[in-house]
């Protein structure tokens, strides 16, 4: 018997089947590669867009018309710090502005800019340079309120109002500033601007003021016992007395050159200038006194603003 070889047929439906599951994976081959390309035109296409975006900022950056802009929005918040602190003082707000602008060039000139510093010439080296404008400004100011003669002026043309702003409120024991803070803060706050030790300038006040009710610093705002011309020193809100102060006690570290963080000695030296008026006279109580307030500061979060 021979054996006959069997043949085997595709069915029908397998041969139709075949040649469209070719041209499925072909159409899907080449959507692929159109998809692939799409994408590599899309990432070139967003390239330059960002570089387009970034052209343009760079030209807007270096537009005339923007930087005019951004010059005068900082004289704007140059003028508003001028016009909060003046008002501190109670200083004739529009005279003052006139004499910053005089003095600073509009505030082009380039040792303010550098330095900070709102001065006459003849000043500027005694004055020395600050870390911010903010704090050229408030020494300005203050200055501006004791030695309104030293700009020109005098204070009968400066000084709006003597009478000082006694009210105070009080949380918990605690005098609260026009700003939300604590008085303790604020010393803080003023300290820091004008790189003191900020227990020390506290420890100052406890110990002149005792812990602000003193009949100076109750009726006068008189926190650490400063004189002017004609006695005990006045000052219209305790803001402007806080400031007052700090400017003072920054005053004594830069002339007498006190390194009170490494030198045991500076301490001594400011004690002698700040009670009896001699750095070579040292008030040794009163250094026990205010190094004791300044360790229990430094033991408390008086300072943190919570």
């Amino acid at each position: 018997m021979t054996d006959k070889k069997k043949h085997y047929h595709l069915r029908k439906p397998v041969k139709i089947a075949i040649p469209i599951i070719t041209i499925l994976i072909a159409s899907l081959l080449i959507l692929l590669l159109s998809n692939n390309s799409q994408s590599f035109t899309s990432e070139v296409s967003n390239e330059s867009v960002f570089a387009s975006i970034k052209d343009s900022s760079e030209d807007l950056s270096n537009s005339p018309y923007i930087k005019n802009l951004s010059d005068d929005l900082d004289d704007l918040k140059r003028d508003n710090t001028i016009i909060y602190y003046a008002n501190k003082f109670k200083l004739n707000v529009p005279r003052a502005l006139e004499i910053a602008h005089q003095i600073t060039n509009n505030y082009d000139d380039p040792y303010f800019l550098e330095n900070h510093v709102i001065a006459p010439e003849w000043m500027r080296d005694k004055i020395g340079t600050f870390n911010s404008e903010e704090a050229g400004i408030i020494y300005f100011i203050r200055n501006m309120f004791s030695y309104p003669e030293w700009y020109g002026s005098s204070i009968e043309e400066m000084r709006l109002s003597e009478v000082p702003d006694t009210n105070r409120i009080e949380v918990n024991g605690k005098f609260i500033m026009d700003n939300g803070l604590t008085f303790e803060q604020y010393v803080g706050q003023m300290a820091d601007a004008f790189g003191i030790d900020k227990a020390l300038a506290l420890g100052i006040i406890y110990q002149e003021s005792g812990y602000m009710r003193s009949v100076l610093a109750s009726t006068k705002n008189n926190v650490s016992g400063m004189r002017n011309y004609d006695g005990w020193a006045s000052y219209p809100t305790l803001e402007a007395g806080v400031m007052a102060h700090i400017v003072n006690l920054r005053s004594i570290i830069r002339q007498y050159e006190l390194d009170l963080a490494n030198d045991p000695n500076a301490i001594y030296v400011l004690s002698g200038v700040y009670v009896n008026g001699n750095a070579s006279s040292p008030a040794y109580t009163w250094v026990e006194k205010v190094q004791i307030f300044q360790r229990q500061i430094n033991e408390s979060d008086l300072f943190i603003v919570k």
